[in-house]
């Protein structure tokens, strides 16, 4: 008999979400039997995952890009422009002329999808064959850099001869042309082939031009082409008014649905549909008349495969991979006729090339002859022996090279013995064996010293103190020690094999005459490997004061200025330390990446911070740091606090070097009400430093300040006023750590009863054992999420992430409103148990059954992220019976359940469907004991391990709408709620 094929058109709109929706209605309504279609690419990726778990065979004249058999097992491709023919043509033309060696140029350009599957096609075929060696270098069309281009050529070049440029017309340009200023394009030894366009018509038209570039510039690009060829499929002759078949197209189109095509004419893609019409009522008739059953998606798929049948227009040939083959033609631009000609067609029949109009593979260099592989010396030269020339040069260069040695020799003895002359004792006078240091304990600091040290603020600026603001990266460790009967500081230095040089002898010769009452003193240095420090004056961190001794000495300028290099001595005289010797302080290794040098960078100028190569330092430098001093004295807080509220370290650095209108700058909330203070710290602080007064005007300011406030002069009494208040301060700042210290515990308590169940969680606390606990009787949930593989294909992996949190936290906070403890979800499975560790009774299954009819009731609702138009299919298994917990590790220890009854579970969840619940019979008995329950029977069927069981549906509640009650949607309820709810 014949058979009726009953037709459904529907327009997608080239749309995902149009698409499933009209596909899941038909399929809904009507029970298809195949789609053919749709009429472009974009839909075809959401159906295809539906067309997969409804078993539908798909015939698609138009896509290309779903020929993966593993992700996409139903869809057979018959559009003739396959990456499997443009693939099977490259790798013909690469085995013709034994080519192994090819660098393939990708462009990253967002849009560009197409010649970007024929790459990952390309590479593929290479992974599946031996012999290839290829490199992939990657260029961004829109956005083309010149380094980056002579990079990418020098890369490549360095290992390949053949290139393939899956680039846009603006990244392929810019290759050609560095290839031909290179010579490289020119000199017949290298060979490209562009991906430039996928089809070609007798009206295309090969445009060489550039807008925007002058004659010189397109003509090179134009001779830049002399070695390349483009593969493209030709457009079909056949499709011309006259033929019987476009004829009748064009009459019924206008009789049938009153399109008239007028002056146009058909695209080569509705041929294409009246093929993969016959080629599935070909593949039916076999079936049926062998007595398959034609509703088996898959088998009628597989049919399609290694067939060639005769097409309306063209004989059609489908490969074993389901995809359709077609003939590929290798163009080239002949430079002297200036016109396109074609070099050679590969007929996918034979695999193998015809010539056509011209003599075959023209290669218009080195006589004809196609360039080899590689070099004949290879690409380093390695396999040739050195010339007679070559050798000649070497010794020349030997003898040279010698000679300099030997030069630098006699240089370097006439050296050493200016040093040896210059090595006096006087020059040495700093020198400190360490064997002369007696190390102790530091002295208990005073009650002010450890104030500050303990003044620390959370935000931001996190472990931001006055203790971890000094310049950690010059000074690592105050050390006290005795030397020649006197207290000393030892101020350790982070050197790396340190050789002491003249420019350091000078230095030192510069601090020896330094004196100031209020200048700490450089006593020496030890620079050996057991202690490497500079030994100085002993003085307790404190106060600040002035600059003007250094910056009139030969020093200058301090250069590292901050309070924490401004000490008090016994006699309560305020001192400056870590100035001079900039060759030593340079040469400390400095972590530009830690917390403590960007604590440390607070005090420097703008003008220090913007510079890549870290200066020694100036005086206008200093008296920005002068002021930041000023600003911590004045508003008793440290650099930038209240800033630090608001910004981290990294923005608050970012400001200050930026040079912003007004400068960005420290708040001066300070703690008296002066304006002569506030202006002179603004002036300090300038953007210019050329606008910043000397040190000498700003101590003759602060003396002005301290006579109009009144200031006592008596010290003692201004010291006990500070010890009193940064007591009261210091009993505040204890209260304060005493409620964070009870925030922070109540935190992890509240983190560990999230990772373990709460009593078992407080055993742990306590520091009791956990004993294994065997509960007789428990129900088990086990779910995963149906083509989880097929999505996670189709995703990248930050989505697949974003995915499983949206879904994960849905799930939990369904969960907490039943007696249910999470077990574990290791990637799209879920796993939840009901009667431990407290036990329940009978409870524990109706609570996993109300659990899974909500969850289920929620699945339906969910949206994904990058895929609003699918809906996700979750598969459920319930089971009851008895398990062991217990907890297994000691570093992040986990709560598992063990058990015939765990693995059982698994198995009604992995012989489940789709959006339905699962039961075992221990489940089902337990849930009928309730009555409130509507459950149906499956039936036996053959579980894995067990043999055969009976099984049963959980539809839902008798009191309460079942699945089975939802009722049926429509296509723009779909379209409205952007959802398919199945």
């Amino acid at each position: 008999g014949y058979i009726d094929f009953n037709f459904i058109y529907k327009e997608t709109s080239c749309t995902s979400v149009g698409a499933s929706a009209i596909f899941a209605e038909l399929r809904c309504q009507y029970g298809l039997s195949a789609l053919i279609g749709p009429g472009c690419s974009v839909p075809l990726y959401s159906i295809a995952p539906l067309a997969m778990a409804w078993n539908i065979p798909v015939v698609n004249p138009v896509a290309s890009g779903l020929s993966n058999k593993t992700i996409y097992p139903l869809v057979t491709a018959l559009s003739p422009y396959t990456p499997a023919s443009f693939v099977g043509s490259i790798l013909a033309f690469l085995v013709r002329y034994d080519y192994h060696n090819v660098a393939i140029v990708e462009d990253t350009f967002p849009e560009f999808a197409t010649p970007r599957i024929l790459q990952e096609t390309l590479v593929e075929s290479f992974r599946r064959m031996s012999g290839f060696k290829w490199r992939i270098y990657n260029i961004n069309s829109a956005a083309i850099s010149h380094v980056d281009v002579r990079k990418l050529v020098d890369q490549s070049s360095a290992h390949a001869r053949v290139f393939l440029l899956f680039t846009r017309v603006e990244g392929t340009r810019a290759i050609m042309l560095e290839s031909r200023r290179r010579g490289m394009a020119t000199s017949g030894d290298y060979v490209y082939i562009i991906i430039y366009k996928l089809s070609w018509g007798p009206d295309d038209k090969f445009t060489w031009e550039f807008s925007g570039a002058n004659d010189n510039e397109n003509r090179a690009y134009l001779e830049s082409l002399g070695q390349a060829y483009f593969p493209y499929m030709e457009a079909w002759p056949e499709i011309q008014r006259g033929n019987p078949f476009i004829d009748e197209l064009i009459q019924r189109s206008l009789d049938d649905h009153g399109y008239d095509y007028g002056n146009l004419l058909p695209t080569m893609w509705v041929p294409g549909y009246y093929d993969a019409i016959m080629l599935y009522a070909q593949v039916l008739n076999e079936t049926l008349t062998a007595g398959g059953n034609p509703d088996d998606g898959l088998t009628i798929t597989q049919s399609f495969v290694n067939r060639t049948f005769p097409g309306i227009l063209k004989e059609v040939k489908v490969n074993a991979d389901g995809i359709r083959l077609s003939d590929v033609t290798f163009g080239y631009y002949d430079l002297v006729t200036a016109d396109w000609k074609r070099a050679s067609i590969w007929r996918y029949e034979t695999d193998d090339f015809d010539v056509v109009d011209s003599p075959g593979f023209v290669f218009r260099y080195n006589d004809g002859v196609p360039p080899p592989n590689e070099p004949e010396c290879g690409y380093t030269g390695e396999k040739c022996e050195p010339s007679d020339e070559n050798r000649r040069t070497l010794t020349l260069i030997v003898g040279l090279l010698t000679g300099f040695l030997l030069s630098s020799a006699l240089i370097g003895v006439l050296l050493y013995r200016t040093w040896k002359k210059n090595t006096r004792h006087d020059l040495w006078w700093w020198k400190i064996d360490p064997s002369e240091l007696l190390l102790v304990n530091p002295a208990q600091q005073s009650v002010i010293s450890s104030t500050m040290k303990c003044g620390r603020r959370n935000g931001s600026l996190a472990g931001y103190d006055a203790c971890s603001m000094a310049p950690s990266d010059t000074v690592c460790d105050d050390s006290c020690a005795i030397w020649k009967g006197q207290r000393v500081s030892v101020n350790k230095l982070k050197l790396n094999q340190f050789t002491p040089s003249r420019s350091l002898l000078n230095e030192f010769a510069l601090i020896r005459e330094v004196s100031h009452a209020n200048i700490s003193r450089v006593l020496g240095a030890c620079l050996e490997p057991s202690l490497t420090g500079l030994v100085t004056e002993t003085c307790s961190k404190g106060s600040l004061q002035g600059l003007c001794y250094l910056h009139e000495s030969p020093v200058r300028c301090h250069g590292r200025l901050s309070s924490q290099v401004c000490g008090i001595d016994n006699r309560f005289t305020v001192k400056l330390s870590d100035y001079g010797l900039p060759t030593l302080y340079d040469a400390i290794v400095k972590d530009k990446t830690t917390q403590e040098y960007k604590n440390a960078c607070l005090w420097k100028a703008p003008e220090v911070l913007r510079c890549e190569i870290e200066p020694t330092g100036t005086r206008e430098s200093d008296i920005y740091s002068c002021a930041i001093v000023m600003e911590e004295v004045f508003t008793r807080e440290a650099p930038f606090f209240a800033e630090s509220d608001l910004l981290t370290l990294d923005e608050i650095l970012t400001k200050v070097e930026a040079g912003l209108d007004p400068p960005f700058r420290p708040s001066t909330k300070m703690s008296i009400n002066s304006e002569d203070v506030k202006n002179l710290i603004g002036q300090c602080w300038a953007e210019d430093p050329k606008l910043r007064p000397t040190a000498k005007v700003v101590r003759n300011a602060l003396k002005r300040v301290a006579s109009s406030l009144g200031t006592s002069t008596n010290i003692l009494d201004n010291l006990m006023r500070r010890m009193e208040m940064y007591a009261n301060n210091l009993e505040k700042m204890v209260e304060d750590k005493t409620i964070e210290l009870r925030e922070e515990k109540k935190k992890s308590e509240e983190l560990l009863y999230q990772i373990l169940p709460k009593s078992v969680a407080n055993k742990l606390r306590l520091g009791q054992r956990v004993e294994p606990q065997t509960y007789e009787s428990v129900s088990i949930f086990f779910s995963d999420i149906v083509g989880f593989t097929t999505l996670s294909a189709e995703s990248s992996p930050m989505e697949i992430v974003t995915l499983l949190n949206d879904l994960y936290t849905c799930f939990d906070a369904i969960i907490d409103e039943y007696d249910v403890y999470k077990v574990e979800t290791i990637g799209d499975a879920y796993m939840v148990v009901s009667g431990l560790p407290q036990e329940n009774g009978n409870l524990h299954a109706m609570h996993i059954a109300n659990m899974s009819l909500k969850l289920l009731e929620a699945i339906t609702k969910f949206k994904i992220r990058h895929r609003p138009e699918m809906g996700i299919l979750l598969r459920i298994g319930c089971h009851s019976g008895s398990v062991v917990a217990g907890v297994v590790g000691l570093k992040m220890p986990r709560y598992c359940l063990f058990g015939d009854t765990v693995n059982t579970a698994s198995r009604m969840e992995s012989n489940g469907e789709a959006l339905k619940i699962h039961l075992s019979q221990t489940v089902k008995d337990i849930l009928d004991t309730f009555g409130t329950f509507e459950i149906t029977h499956r039936g036996s069927i053959p579980i894995k391990g067990k043999g055969y069981m009976d099984t049963y549906w959980l539809v839902g509640r008798a009191d309460a709408a079942t699945v089975d009650d939802v009722k049926p949607f429509s296509i723009e309820e779909v379209l409205e709620d952007g959802k398919i709810n199945i």
